[in-house]
């Protein structure tokens, strides 16, 4: 190598060394179901490796770069313009010899083909041992590359249908060597440089044209980096860190799994979408990866409407944990994200348990974890079953990327059919083959038997296998792109890399889509695995992530959490409940309080009660002489309206404490149909009936016979009741009063702590300001009524008790009215105060007119007494007319007299006044005459001007002279002809 070559290759080391200061996590190597050790760690006898290309298909391309009489080669870099020799990536032009012994092989392949040399980088060992897991995943990872590597050169497509034929429609051939990282930085850089450094013409020991690795993080930085340099393509199946993501410093860097990014977005979506979980904490190391995974956490927390409370930890500081674990529990959450390392685990879920975050209510979730994801579903995590960390750990979840699902998108079974026929002598004997040497002397070789290949594969298999598909298809890409193209020779790194990132297809771990570099969180197999407690003897239990009852559907059509495989979640205490989310609320919901509510239900029952039992009785009473004066007709409708406004009370006592978001809408629309038509009907009726006695009265002065029916006064009440409903009903149509409730105020998790529902509309106004004018106007034409006819006798015209009625509403309402406004106001909100006032208002409204019109009729008709006045039960309505001589002076008139057709006449009308009026118009009240009315049980007179009086008690009349002196009775009548 030149000295440029050189400085470049001391710089990465450099970078390495440094690297290794820094905490190495496992990023993803997380498993379905890690595979029981079978006890055979050597090879078996009978998977012996032929290298005969007839024999063994696997191993012919590896094999063909020994075989240097068979084929002439010639590697696509050489030398640099300035005479170099060329450092970095090659691949190289291979003819296979007609008469070699690989021409059986060949003979439906391609004799001229383009080799490229993709070497595998994983952790097998920790430098001085094997690590463990570590071990377990890299195998498995070797393996699906060794298959993708297979299917690819011999045109397989059994797992990936693009794959069919692409032997024959493609030269470009893969081999490759596996080389342990040793959990090492600067041994991964060392390997890969004496790669790059290697001959350029040398064919059996090549240089590579892209790379595969490694699982974890820290060390695939660096090799990243070094591969940037050379123009080197790489793809990872494991790597998470998100820096790698930068394609200024990491130009040539990709990925067939996603990174810590999507390991947030789908934790936060199992949370949000699968639980409804709208709180939750995070507990991450203080750290890169930690505060890395942090960062993803929360932008997928905003995404999905999730609050969620960050703390950091410092590793191995037992009292740093216990503070931020308190700080969790202050939150009061019961859910709860965590990364954690593998070998701290347990005794941090300990310490979870013992300040009551973990445990029985309450869930973790293991999500991104360095190492503990693979530890747990290995089974290797064995604890005592009485511990604390047992206890806490139990019932929990453990997230990560499955790579597919038996009978789930078919692929992955087509897969794990594949897998098992790698147990077979020859393939397995191939696998092994390649497998590294241990780091010292005397460890156990890397090896598998054929029971391995028997189980499901570890999730590293399918995403290893779609890095080198995705590769290979790629490279074919690119050669027939040059091929097609004058003057090109071979493509270059970035191309290659360029377009496997843009490739889509159905590979092993499902649909690979990447996205910059990366490939998309929603088109990984992400499950959710219960952490089951395992008993292994009397005293101790290990714990393994499984059975999985969720996974995420990678159909762009279906994307969302799914059951699968019909298990439930066990959560912590044997439950299949999810834990509860928040402590429970205690908001405040301005219901209106029991008690009020009664009381209003009595006011209520109370008013339709008097409203039916006034009904009645005026049918039962309407030939009685008190209630034929009154119109019985009138009184009736007045029941029926002072009816319906006490039962306003009813939906004025609904709320969503009592009935639904919709019942309680329709009781808002139901409070102004009852009150607003009620009211129309009571007080349209006072108007028609007090309009009626007007009538007759004005007819009387006038000494006109007419009749008047209830018919003919309806009018105004048909037309008023009309212009209601239709108003109603337009309103209820267009902009309904509809039940929502308003927050006041919340508590620390956001959840209402203080809250009002009341009955809201957007245009209350242009209908209620109607509505209300309408009922005005019907107040205002029984006042007017009223007022006419206020020198009638109570008994006929109640203009008394009409405005009796009218004063105690008008008291209510001008002291109701502004306690509302106040008991509504949204800063002093009190429902109760406010229904209490409504529930007032309308009673005293309905049981006002009620009561003041029907009560003084029922007590005369008990006792006979009427304003204080006894009254003979001889009684019959008739008229009492007084008129002066014709001529009389107007100047001696009183002021309570009326000028008409020559009379001045003081009346009082009733049903029969037809009959005295024939006497006037006959001629038989010509001369002077003075009327009185006297009363049978004390003869009381009550005028004392010397008129005559027409007896309604007597039914007689007497003419007096201007002395007073009874001169002779005028003329006799009969209680029954009146």
């Amino acid at each position: 190598p030149s000295p440029r070559h050189v400085f470049v290759i001391l710089a990465l080391l450099l970078s390495a060394a440094q690297a290794q200061t820094q905490t190495v996590f496992e990023e993803a190597p997380n498993d379905f179901e890690i595979y029981e050790n079978d006890g055979e760690s050597a090879i078996d006898q009978a998977a012996v490796v032929d290298s005969t290309p007839a024999n063994n298909q696997y191993a012919f391309y590896d094999e063909l770069r020994k075989m240097s009489t068979a084929v002439t080669s010639e590697p696509m870099f050489t030398s640099l313009p300035s005479g170099e020799t060329h450092v970095g990536r090659n691949l190289h032009h291979v003819k296979l010899a007609t008469d070699s012994a690989a021409a059986t092989f060949v003979a439906d392949h391609a004799s001229d083909i383009l080799m490229c040399h993709v070497p595998i980088f994983l952790r097998y060992s920790d430098g001085e041992k094997a690590s463990g897991i570590g071990t377990e995943i890299a195998y498995a990872g070797s393996v699906g590359a060794l298959l993708a590597i297979h299917h690819f050169n011999t045109g397989n497509g059994t797992v990936v249908p693009e794959l069919e034929g692409i032997n024959k429609r493609c030269n470009v051939r893969l081999t490759t060597e596996v080389i342990d990282t040793a959990s090492s930085g600067i041994s991964a850089v060392q390997s890969l440089t004496s790669m790059l450094t290697r001959s350029p013409t040398s064919l059996s020991k090549a240089q590579p044209c892209a790379i595969f690795g490694s699982q974890v993080s820290a060390v695939t930085l660096r090799l990243a980096s070094l591969a940037g340099a050379y123009d080197l393509p790489q793809v990872s199946s494991s790597a998470m860190d998100t820096a790698l993501n930068n394609p200024v410093q990491y130009p040539t860097f990709s990925r067939s799994h996603t990174d810590v990014a999507g390991f947030g977005e789908m934790s936060v979506s199992y949370l949000a979408e699968n639980l409804g979980v709208k709180h939750a904490g995070l507990f991450v190391p203080n750290d890169s990866y930690g505060l890395s995974f942090q960062k993803h956490v929360l932008e997928a927390a905003r995404h999905h409407g999730v609050e969620i409370v960050a703390v950091q930890y410092l590793e191995n500081n037992d009292e740093d944990i216990v503070v931020n674990l308190r700080t969790l529990k202050m939150t009061g959450f019961s859910y709860f994200i965590g990364a954690f390392d593998a070998q701290n685990f347990a005794n941090t879920m300990g310490m979870a348990y013992r300040e009551g975050v973990a445990g029985p209510g309450r869930f973790w979730l293991a999500s991104g974890a360095a190492g503990t994801a693979p530890a747990l579903l290995s089974g290797s995590l064995t604890l005592e079953s009485d511990s604390d960390a047992a206890k806490a750990i139990e019932g929990n979840g453990l997230i990560f990327c499955k790579g597919g699902l038996p009978g789930v998108g078919g692929s992955f079974d087509r897969f794990t059919a594949a897998w098992k026929d790698l147990g077979d002598p020859g393939a397995l004997g191939y696998v092994n083959s390649k497998q590294p040497a241990p780091p010292l002397p005397g460890l156990s070789p890397y090896k598998k038997s054929a029971a391995y290949f028997q189980n499901f594969p570890n999730h590293i298999v399918t995403f290893s296998y779609d890095a080198i598909v995705g590769l290979g298809m790629a490279a074919c890409e690119m050669q027939e792109r040059v091929a097609n193209t004058p003057g090109e020779e071979t493509f270059s790194g970035r191309d290659h890399l360029s377009t496997f990132v843009s490739n889509t297809f159905r590979g092993a771990s499902g649909d690979v889509e990447i996205v910059g570099q990366t490939r998309t969180a929603l088109s990984s197999y992400f499950v959710m695995a219960s952490m089951t407690k395992n008993p292994i003897n009397e005293t101790h239990s290990n714990f393994k992530g499984s059975p999985i009852p969720f996974y995420y559907e990678t159909d762009p059509s279906q994307l969302k959490w799914k059951s699968f495989g019909g298990n439930p979640f066990v959560y912590s205490g044997n439950s299949t409940n999810p834990p509860q989310e928040l402590p429970d609320s205690n908001e405040d919901m301005n219901h209106i309080q029991p008690a009020f509510r009664i009381i209003g239900g009595v006011l209520a029952a109370i008013g339709v009660l008097l409203s039916v039992i006034c009904g009645v009785a005026t049918v039962k009473l309407r030939n009685s002489k008190v209630i034929k004066a009154s119109q019985p007709e009138f009184l009736f409708l007045i029941c029926i309206g002072c009816l319906l406004m006490a039962s306003t009370i009813i939906p004025l006592s609904i709320d969503d404490s009592v009935a639904s978001e919709e019942g309680c809408s329709t009781a808002c629309m139901a409070a102004p149909f009852l009150f607003s038509i009620g009211f129309t009907i009571a007080f349209s009726a006072l108007f028609a009936k007090t309009n009626r006695i007007n009538q007759l009265f004005d007819s009387a002065i006038a000494f006109q016979r007419v009749e008047i029916r209830a018919k003919d006064v309806i009018l105004p009440l048909v037309i008023l009741l009309s212009c209601n409903v239709v108003l109603l009903s337009v309103w209820a149509a267009v902009a309904p009063l509809e039940w929502s409730r308003t927050t006041l105020s919340e508590d620390p998790y956001g959840r209402p702590s203080l809250s009002v529902g009341r009955c809201t509309s957007d245009n209350v106004w242009p209908f209620l300001g109607p509505i209300i004018a309408i009922n005005g106007v019907a107040l205002v034409f029984a006042l007017y009524e009223a007022y006419r006819a206020r020198k009638i006798d109570t008994r006929y015209s109640e203009t008394k008790y009409i405005a009796l009625a009218v004063l105690s509403i008008f008291q209510v309402t001008l002291i109701g009215i502004p306690l509302m406004i106040i008991t509504r106001d949204v800063t002093r909100n009190d429902t109760t105060a406010n229904f209490f006032v409504s529930v007032c208002i309308v009673f005293v409204t309905s049981m006002s007119t009620l009561l003041l019109i029907f009560a003084p009729k029922f007590y005369y008709i008990q006792t006979g007494n009427w304003e204080g006045r006894r009254i003979s039960a001889r009684w019959t309505p008739s008229v009492a007319v007084s008129a002066s001589a014709v001529g009389m002076p107007q100047d001696r008139l009183s002021s309570n007299n009326v000028t008409t057709r020559g009379h001045v006449l003081s009346a009082t009308t009733s049903v029969q006044m037809e009959q005295y009026m024939e006497e006037v118009e006959t001629g038989q009240s010509k001369q002077n005459l003075f009327a009185s009315v006297e009363e049978d049980d004390d003869k009381r007179r009550l005028s004392n001007d010397g008129s005559m009086t027409l007896s309604e008690i007597g039914g007689t009349c007497s003419r007096r002279s201007d002395d007073g002196q009874r001169k002779e009775q005028y003329p006799p009548r009969t209680p029954s002809t009146g």
